[in-house]
């Protein structure tokens, strides 16, 4: 290269292409080949017994494919292989996995679009389209909400005691298992999921940043997608 080619310009440089920071499938087809070889056995045995993608048709697909994750699991601690297949219950366990994280992203990605088609409508308050993402997420709500007797009044957090929030429980929690003594889940501001003995509380030294506790214990369980208002963003577990 000649001493004065600009290495910052790539139209200068030959044979050059920026792959820093982006993820690497090489990674997981050169390694997990044989993994992703059983799995995908998974995927044409379902294919074949329904059709091509029909799981993406299924009706409360996350916690029926997350149950059917955890059955796989169980029953591959008995038996190593599933009777009516034939394949490893691991490789049913894996392809439910990926079903779960597949519509959990999907499902993700619709809500972001959705806010951001109605962030381009003229008139809109920052407020009016608040309200219409929680409306959304509470009327698609895939499982469950918690008892009310668990859940108090939050009118100081900014809901006025309304559950509504961007997130369903089911959406947070994602895949992770509660501790024993967990009894609340909350969303900090920056999408962090945690969970709590204790019914967490604002922080007033940083208010629009994070839930607090007193005492008792809390862990992280989960991250997701930074909510527009984390204050609401709160649930009582039911043990």
């Amino acid at each position: 290269m000649d001493r004065h080619d600009d290495v910052n310009n790539p139209k200068q440089v030959k044979g050059i292409k920026h792959d820093n920071g982006k993820p690497r499938p090489d990674l997981i087809f050169s390694a997990m080949a044989r993994a992703l070889l059983e799995v995908s056995k998974v995927a044409t045995m379902g294919a074949e017994k329904y059709d091509d993608d029909n799981w993406l048709l299924v009706d409360d697909a996350i916690k029926r494919y997350r149950d059917a994750k955890c059955r796989h699991m169980l029953l591959g601690a008995i038996e190593p292989h599933d009777n009516e297949s034939g394949l490893a219950h691991l490789a049913h366990e894996a392809w439910n996995a990926l079903a779960v994280l597949e519509l959990h992203l999907r499902k993700l990605e619709t809500l972001a679009e959705d806010l951001g088609n109605a962030q381009e409508k003229d008139g809109w308050t920052p407020g009016e389209i608040e309200a219409a993402a929680f409306r959304k997420s509470c009327d698609s709500a895939e499982v469950e909400w918690p008892d009310e007797s668990r859940i108090d009044v939050i009118g100081q957090n900014g809901n006025d005691g309304a559950v509504y929030s961007e997130y369903t429980l089911d959406e947070v929690i994602y895949v992770a298992v509660f501790s024993d003594w967990a009894r609340w889940v909350a969303v900090d501001a920056n999408g962090e999921v945690w969970e709590y003995e204790e019914k967490p509380f604002i922080n007033n030294v940083n208010p629009e940043a994070k839930w607090c506790i007193p005492k008792g214990h809390c862990n992280l369980i989960n991250k997701v997608v930074r909510p527009l208002n984390f204050k609401n963003c709160i649930w009582g577990v039911n043990k």
